[in-house]
């Protein structure tokens, strides 16, 4: 994409720009012949966009078209920019024709911005002027001339075209056709659907002037826009010269009944071509033309009026609307541009700028005392006063110029700006030489027209409100306003304001709008004023927290609609009444009442106050246990807040905490307190009940020896409540079983507690003592082993105080009753000693004696092998578990060294058999009890 900035003003070649602003543009681009892409072809193509006091950024799109990339350009405040669109000439131009195409153009501007297409090939190139919303409509005749023919030899073919884009999806495009067009013959009708951006070609199948498509009728359901085109024209006594000739047209709603062509620059003289030419076609039956005075025609819809200017002004006058199309332009080359009416239309600044140094005209048209108001580029020297002519016939009220701007006025690629600041004026440029011509014609092609309305939905104000009539008159200028209404309203303004319309206000107001040199046009607009709703809050305030605060609408009548609004700016009902719960204090605050009654809305505002309702909230040991206490405590709540407490039994207490002791099945109940604060209040309740006690069996306890065995004591709860009774005191070795110890207790008097603890918290308990007598302490020894024969004394030590000792069995003993006797078993012996003491308490213990026979030692044994008598034994110990061995010979030498209970010597000594002969031995009972040495001599034979 190329960009060329112009940063003065308005860019403008060969035609007229300012007057056709606006931030939207429609436009099927034609299909010209590319003709092999020589000096006569369809190529570059340029879209030049320039804007005004504003800066604008513009978007290009083919909305129908996903492939095209849609083009962004900024451009700065008075500046013009040419955006090089030839990269996309094949998904732009309309082609081929008889067929829904994608490539419908959007311009949309940020701000208002002249806009338009030029085909710029050197020999074949032509303006086309975007005309913004004026361009759009349902209802369109085809103008076209019918005087030169279409070059048949280019490929593609020339030829003469009308190209339609619609703006909006589903459009219904109905066309009719004058003369045979590509898929469609002459007088047939036929609908084609376009979709938003989606364009579609109607060429004529025919090259001849004859065939062209003038008349042809396009209506539709939705707005659409149209370029006609003649490509390649020639012929018609313009020599051998071809050139484009186009224009974006207007719908019939835009086009007037008064024209005025100035003729251009071809090479001819009076009365012979070439020359200007106008087309002028009806659309309506029984249209007669007058040009400059004469009446020359009369034409039927869709008929054309072909008339040669030759070199000269024509002010062309219809009976009814008319299109009229203007041929003119430079030589032999020629352009056509659609000529705006002059009735109550035109524009007060134009801007151009010159594309090439070839030859620029400006043609000016103003109505008379206009031509001293003009400004070029700032100064008044390129078009002066005297540079303009009267246009005959009519009756003095225009004057034309023909000014040829020099390139030291405005050089190639310079922009100009021409203003006037006492009329309003129509100008065309014709740049062009021997080559090809552009012509372009851009004025304000909307009649003056006039709309009365207000600012307000439906003409209908709300009572207090503020109103502005309203009187468009379009892009008009120079309009005299006068507005009169209700109890003698006047205004000079275009669009005045009412402020605080009150009910006296409603009625009819006309506006005249007068345009010198122009018309008068009234219309009217009947203001409906409606009273404002009596709008009042009506709510019990202050109030307590945790109760409802009741909104009501006091006023509100049949018909009228509410809407409450809370502190947070939130809607909150929708009905005449609302009921708010307030649960804290941020519910307090602003609530607004909006009630609207035919559209018409008033407020009421209130602050509510929310007063802290204290927190009455009361708890307790509940339930407590029978004959104990009730504690009742308040909760914590705001500072100042008084309590009152009642409850069963006659219970009464202003106190913040009370208790109630002996509690009993009469204090059981509901107990209530109030908490009261600033005259609000709350309550609580609380359901107390009562808790039985544990009933406890624990009977007296007997004395007990101190070495007695330990005994479970007996105690339990009688009523069968669940929980676990826990015994303690001194003795107690498991404290839920009982168990008691008097060992470890110790003599004296003990107390034992037995206490139950309920599941349900209450416990009991109850206690007896219990005397633990002292017992006398005994030992004795505990085993002695005697031979056969023998005594041994029981030795035995008593402890604590006793009065009788018996041992038993008292057979073998000196004396069974005393601490010591002496005893002389036969056999082994258990005695056992028992002591007694005055209190019952005894003490026993036993004492074994162990009887053995007396052990042999043998005195001679034979070592040889043979089986008997081989080993030295002592084989009868009787009992005795240790016994040590030593053997000498008759020398004191050491040859056996035994301990244990298996004596047996083998004669050896070192593992050598010792010699035969006596050996000396010494044996020593190392028993526990019983300890003896016994030596003798052994005789060791072979």
């Amino acid at each position: 994409m190329k960009l060329y900035l112009l940063s003065f003003l308005l860019l403008l070649v060969c035609f007229v720009a300012q007057a056709q602003t606006d931030t939207a543009f429609w436009f099927a681009a034609p299909q010209v012949t590319y003709n092999g892409g020589g000096l006569h072809s369809n190529r570059p193509i340029y879209l030049r966009i320039t804007t005004f006091s504003s800066s604008a950024s513009i978007t290009v799109s083919e909305p129908a078209n996903i492939n095209f990339v849609t083009k962004t350009i900024n451009i700065a405040a008075f500046s013009s920019a040419t955006l090089d669109l030839t990269p996309d000439i094949d998904q732009i131009e309309s082609k081929p024709p008889n067929q829904v195409l994608n490539y419908g153009l959007y311009i949309q501007s940020t701000s208002l911005v002249t806009a338009y297409y030029e085909e710029s090939s050197q020999d074949n190139p032509e303006m086309f002027v975007l005309k913004g919303k004026n361009a759009l409509g349902t209802n369109f005749l085809i103008p076209a001339q019918n005087l030169m023919d279409n070059d048949s030899t280019k490929a593609p073919p020339a030829y003469s075209a009308f190209d339609i884009v619609a703006t909006e999806d589903n459009t219904t495009v109905t066309i009719t056709p004058a003369k045979d067009i590509i898929g469609h013959a002459a007088g047939t009708t036929f609908t084609v659907v376009l979709n938003k951006g989606q364009s579609f070609s109607s060429a004529a199948v025919a090259y001849l002037a004859a065939g062209h498509l003038m008349g042809s009728i396009v209506t539709s359901d939705k707005p659409i826009a149209i370029t006609i085109k003649d490509d390649s024209i020639g012929g018609g006594g313009y020599y051998a010269c071809l050139d484009l000739a186009g224009d974006q047209i207007v719908p019939i709603s835009i086009i007037g009944t008064k024209y005025i062509s100035i003729p251009g620059y071809l090479n001819n003289a009076p009365g012979v071509p070439p020359t200007d030419w106008v087309f002028i076609m009806a659309t309506q039956n029984n249209t007669t033309i007058t040009i400059n005075g004469k009446q020359e025609a009369v034409l039927n819809t869709g008929q054309t009026y072909k008339r040669g200017a030759y070199d000269s002004t024509l002010y062309i006058d219809a009976s009814l609307p008319v299109y009229t199309l203007h041929l003119s332009g430079f030589s032999c080359e020629v352009g056509h541009a659609l000529l705006p009416t002059i009735e109550c239309t035109g524009s007060t600044a134009v801007g151009f700028t010159r594309s090439l140094s070839i030859p620029l005209f400006m043609n000016i048209l103003v109505p008379t005392g206009g031509e001293t108001g003009f400004n070029f580029n700032g100064g008044t020297t390129v078009i002066q006063p005297s540079m303009f002519d009267t246009v005959p016939f009519t009756n003095g009220l225009w004057k034309y110029a023909r000014i040829q701007v020099s390139t030291s006025d405005l050089p190639a690629g310079a922009g100009a700006v021409v203003t006037n600041s006492l009329q309003e004026f129509h100008l065309g440029v014709i740049h062009g030489d021997n080559n090809g011509c552009r012509y372009g014609y851009f004025s304000d092609f909307n009649h003056f027209t006039e709309k009365v309305s207000t600012s307000a939905p439906n003409n209908t104000v709300c009572e207090n409100d503020l109103v502005q009539l309203l009187c468009d008159v379009g892009n008009t200028l120079f309009v005299n306003y006068q507005w009169t209404g209700p109890n003698g309203y006047t205004s000079n303004a275009q669009s005045p304001l009412i402020n605080n319309v009150a009910l006296s206000n409603a009625g009819t107001y006309y506006c005249n709008a007068s345009k010198p040199n122009c018309t008068s046009l009234t219309d009217s607009v009947v203001l409906q004023v409606n009273k404002l709703p009596d709008t009042k809050i009506n709510v019990n305030n202050p109030v307590c927290t945790g109760s409802t605060a009741n909104f009501i609408s006091a006023n509100a009548v049949a018909g009228s609609s509410d809407v409450w609004i809370g502190p947070n700016n939130n809607i909150i009902s929708l009905t005449n009444t609302y009921t708010k719960p307030v649960n804290q204090l941020a519910d307090s605050g602003r609530y607004i009442l909006k009630e609207s009654l035919l559209g018409c809305y008033k407020s009421d505002t209130i602050h509510l106050v929310a007063d802290t309702t204290p927190v009455a909230s009361i708890s307790s040991n509940n339930p407590p246990c029978k004959n104990q206490f009730l504690s009742l405590q308040t909760g914590a709540t705001v500072t100042g807040t008084v309590f009152s407490i009642t409850g069963p039994n006659g219970f009464n207490t202003v106190k913040t905490s009370d208790t109630i002791f002996n509690y009993s099945y009469n204090d059981t109940g509901t107990y209530i307190l109030t908490a009261s604060l600033n005259g609000c209040s709350s309550t609580a309740t609380l359901l107390t009940s009562i808790r039985e006690i544990p009933q406890i069996s624990f009977n007296p306890l007997s004395s007990i020896c101190e070495n007695s065995l330990a005994f479970f004591i007996d105690a339990n709860e009688t009523t069968g409540i669940k929980g676990i009774g826990i015994f303690s005191g001194n003795g107690i070795t498991n404290d839920t079983t009982g168990l008691f110890n008097p060992k470890i207790a110790g003599n004296g008097t003990e107390t034992i507690k037995y206490a139950y603890y309920a599941t349900d918290g209450c416990n009991d308990s109850a206690s007896q003592t219990i005397i633990v007598s002292p017992a006398p302490f005994v030992t004795t020894t505990a085993s002695q082993t005697i031979f056969s024969g023998s005594s041994a004394i029981l030795l035995t030590t008593i402890s604590g105080a006793y009065n009788t000792i018996l041992w038993t069995p008292s057979s073998s003993l000196n004396n069974p009753a005393i601490e010591s006797p002496e005893a002389s078993p036969l056999v082994n012996t258990y005695y056992i000693i028992n002591v007694l003491n005055n209190d019952g308490c005894s003490a026993s213990d036993t004492a074994l004696v162990k009887v053995v026979n007396n052990i042999k030692i043998p005195n001679a044994f034979s070592p040889n092998g043979d089986g008997i008598n081989d080993y030295w034994e002592i084989k009868d110990l009787n009992g005795i578990n240790s016994v040590t061995v030593y053997i000498f010979d008759r020398n004191g030498q050491k040859v056996y060294d035994y301990s244990g209970s298996n004596i047996a010597w083998d004669g050896k000594y070192g593992g050598q058999s010792v010699p035969v002969g006596t050996y000396y031995y010494i044996v020593k009972l190392n028993d526990e009890l019983k300890s003896q040495t016994y030596s003798g001599w052994i005789l060791l034979m072979r």
